[in-house]
């Protein structure tokens, strides 16, 4: 599908399980101390701005963002 792509965003602090939830698309993973990192698959930047949009709306510091080469 042109367009898709395989992000990490990852954020300061361990989300409850409920608030990893909020972002569609991406799996919430905490594989270090203090961060939780979601990954998934974005249609366009506009989605990827979105998903940011909303991390920012719940005040989680954004620590990166990694974007994965196209399998």
């Amino acid at each position: 599908m042109p367009g898709r792509a395989r992000y990490e965003i990852v954020v300061r602090g361990c989300l409850s399980p409920r608030l990893a939830r909020l972002l569609d698309g991406f799996e919430p993973r905490t594989p270090s101390p203090g961060r939780t990192h979601f990954v998934g698959w974005v249609q366009d930047q506009s989605a990827l701005h979105g998903a940011l949009r909303r991390l920012a709306d719940f005040g989680f510091e954004l620590v990166s963002v990694t974007a994965y080469p196209p399998d």
